[in-house]
């Protein structure tokens, strides 16, 4: 067995590929999307941080109704249907330990996963990460 090179089946990251510059043209469809992206990112941002105030409200709440109990529904006119506030347990593997401690048999079991993001830069002149 070849020796433990620290990256996943043998392979590495690849080459840092400098980032493609797109100029948004004029009246172009893109460029309508582009305008409306920030402005819908503040609403999603204030709308997520209420929903989020009011779930969190709501379950104080029931859970001084309902001490104790690990499933509760909560039904009312103004829901379409009702809700459920439930809890789960749930057990989490520490990566970066695994492999530090146990590298063979973390890239045994590692997975190369791609996602792709749209953020704002943190760099406004350049575009890059920083």
């Amino acid at each position: 067995m070849s020796q433990y090179d620290g990256k996943p089946n043998g392979y590495g990251p690849p080459a840092e590929v400098p980032p493609f510059d797109i100029e948004v043209e004029p009246e172009s469809k893109l460029e309508g999307l582009v305008a409306m992206l920030e402005n819908a990112q503040s609403e999603a941002k204030a709308a997520e941080e209420r929903f989020k105030g009011l779930k969190d409200q709501i379950k104080s709440e029931v859970s001084a109704l309902a001490p104790g109990r690990e499933r509760i529904v909560i039904h009312s006119k103004y829901l379409a249907k009702p809700w459920v506030m439930r809890s789960q347990e749930s057990w989490n593997l520490d990566s970066k330990m695994l492999k530090a401690k146990e590298p063979l048999t973390w890239v045994k079991y590692a997975t190369k996963r791609v996602t792709w993001f749209l953020e704002a830069s943190k760099d406004a002149k350049t575009g890059a990460r920083t």
